[in-house]
């Protein structure tokens, strides 16, 4: 445990600190997010507005705070649901083995054979603009991974002789899977949820800047991003302080995840 503190100490501040802000931004925030001010439009960077102002004159520093709140759990969730129905499919998978393997096996692989962005795309543009509805692409396209993941660690697990006991004693399936499979098996889905988070703010931010996430004027990163665009070469401060935003969240996560998979697995590091 003190070993993974100190090498993912810069992630785990990093983490720490936006989840710190996306708990409480009112605490952070000099403004209020939607305010609008058009005497104040397109200031830039000053000692009132420190990220300066949108051309609507609302501080860019409050909406970059406040956006935390919303990227960071739209990136959450994508990782949630994603594991979830993956890790189930792929238990059921694993342990029964067979033609429902077969079967269950041969839908991730036609999840994985498209680009998952591009797949994501096309079910948030099927169900609508919404922030919801991008995280429900994700996650939709997302949980093949894990599916995979844990189909893999199970088959290596229903062979151990703890099961093999369990099954002579007359253990059910169900009670195998989640009393004595399962919780062996956690180990790599935490590690591959660590580094997806990141990857799932990006790519949440990358649905709302293409128009099929969060719309205006909510104060998510990649739709900002968005707004920003008519603005980028007059004002510099509108793109760029939400993307060092998904940038600090995307990293802190990698250097966490990195740090997690080899303090787990050492021989990963080779």
């Amino acid at each position: 445990m003190l070993r993974f503190l100190r090498q993912g100490g810069i992630g785990l501040w990093i983490i720490a600190l936006l989840a710190i802000v996306a708990i409480a931004p009112d605490v952070f925030a000099t403004h209020a997010p939607l305010q609008i001010s058009p005497q104040s439009r397109l200031e830039a960077p000053s000692a009132e507005h420190i990220f300066g102002t949108d051309h609507l004159g609302r501080d860019t520093y409050s909406r970059v705070v406040h956006g935390a709140r919303i990227s960071l759990w739209a990136g959450l969730r994508v990782v949630l649901l994603a594991s979830l129905f993956g890790t189930l499919i792929g238990l059921v998978s694993g342990l029964y083995g067979g033609m429902m393997d077969r079967v269950l096996m041969r839908a991730v692989d036609v999840f994985l054979a498209f680009p998952y962005l591009i797949l994501a795309m096309g079910i948030a543009a099927l169900l609508g603009r919404s922030l919801e509805n991008a995280i429900i692409g994700l996650a939709l396209v997302w949980w093949a991974q894990y599916a995979r993941l844990v189909r893999n660690k199970v088959l290596s697990l229903r062979e151990m002789g703890y099961v093999t006991s369990a099954r002579a004693l007359g253990a059910g399936q169900a009670r195998m899977m989640f009393r004595h499979i399962l919780p062996n098996a956690l180990t790599p889905i935490f590690v591959k949820a660590s580094l997806d988070v990141g990857q799932a703010i990006l790519a949440t931010a990358s649905l709302s800047f293409i128009g099929l996430g969060a719309a205006p004027p909510s104060p998510e990163w990649g739709a900002m991003i968005t707004e920003a665009r008519s603005h980028i070469l007059d004002a510099w401060w509108l793109p760029t302080f939400p993307g060092v935003g998904i940038f600090l969240a995307v990293l802190g996560f990698n250097m966490l995840g990195d740090n997690l998979r080899d303090v787990v697995d050492p021989r990963s590091r080779s």
